[in-house]
């Protein structure tokens, strides 16, 4: 079987640096296996030559049927070490049930200095997040992407020593599972950004919502990118599987829906955010009868729910419950 191993980086190289990378991970795909047989490791044989980029060794071993691997981004946000990465189609079919696991002899692992192991609080792949483990199709022609949360690491930690993805996905109707692994060596950890680097000021009137949501708080963000707070919007984010709260002087005030590492779906429910109609401000508990009759407001006379530019809104008994913007 032939051999799939991606070089390529997918952020952070020039483009011609790119188109090398590109070069480089075909010619390994035509790379015989002979010679190769690293079977004591327990990852299986080691498929083609490791490919250096940088500090950083990447190798794949197993039995692969037709997945590749770009190495994304590590880097420091809110206490814990995200590495972000793709898995690219390199077969003539789907692969299918790719699962990524935290746990049994399949797990994923991330080592640091002296052995240590850390733990992976989360694995998003594709549109699902788990702490246990995610199974999801690579399309062929196409990719999906992930990331890892890993906790544990110390400050003075700069570089994971060893990263080891440990996968299995089958072709359509067949019914052998093939199980193959990535591994990453000396991998560069990139520092947090600093609060000046990420400054997001309440406008003038206060936070005002639209169809594409909030401050930083946008449909199609990336999850890991948000702010720790942000003032006068949510002073903390508590994560629950693939849902996010936003929370403000103890009250939950937003809550958004999360597929793929980015916020798919945002409800506001808090009144410290709110929408503007015709020259008129309106929030969560105001009078959605009036609301109804502005200009460019859709809704029903016998019901209490609206729509305005892509804002849906929910109300009971005459009064504003809700905002939701996304799909």
């Amino acid at each position: 079987m032939a051999i799939f191993f991606a070089a390529s980086l997918i952020v952070g190289v020039t483009p011609a640096h790119a188109q090398f990378l590109k070069k480089l991970g075909k010619a390994l795909d035509k790379v015989a296996n002979a010679g190769n047989n690293d079977t004591n490791n327990g990852l299986g044989r080691r498929l083609g030559k490791s490919i250096q980029v940088g500090t950083m060794t990447m190798s794949a071993y197993g039995d692969n049927p037709g997945v590749g691997f770009n190495f994304g981004k590590c880097y420091r946000k809110d206490g814990a070490v995200i590495l972000t990465f793709q898995y690219p189609s390199q077969g003539p079919k789907d692969v299918e049930n790719v699962c990524i696991r935290n746990y049994g002899d399949d797990a994923t692992q991330v080592y640091g200095p002296a052995g240590v192991l850390y733990d992976i609080s989360l694995i998003c792949f594709g549109e699902r997040e788990s702490r246990e483990g995610v199974s999801y199709n690579v399309p062929q022609g196409g990719f999906t992407n992930g990331y890892l949360v890993i906790k544990g690491v110390p400050e003075s930690v700069s570089s994971l020593p060893k990263v080891v993805f440990r996968s299995s996905g089958q072709y359509p109707m067949d019914a052998v599972v093939h199980r193959y692994a990535f591994v990453l060596e000396n991998v560069t950890i990139e520092p947090e950004e600093t609060p000046a680097q990420v400054n997001y000021t309440m406008p003038q009137g206060g936070w005002k919502l639209t169809s594409q949501g909030v401050g930083p708080v946008r449909i199609g963000e990336s999850v890991s990118g948000l702010p720790s707070e942000v003032k006068g919007l949510y002073s903390k984010v508590r994560r629950d599987g693939t849902s996010l709260y936003f929370e403000l002087n103890g009250n939950d005030v937003m809550y958004a829906e999360t597929a793929t590492g980015k916020i798919a779906m945002l409800h506001v429910s808090g009144d410290n955010i709110a929408i503007e109609v015709a020259g008129k401000t309106f929030r969560v508990g105001g009078d959605v009868d009036l609301l109804k009759t502005l200009q460019g407001v859709k809704g029903n006379s016998y019901d209490d729910d609206a729509e305005y530019q892509g804002i849906r809104i929910s109300g009971h008994d005459s009064e504003i419950q809700i905002f939701i913007v996304g799909q």
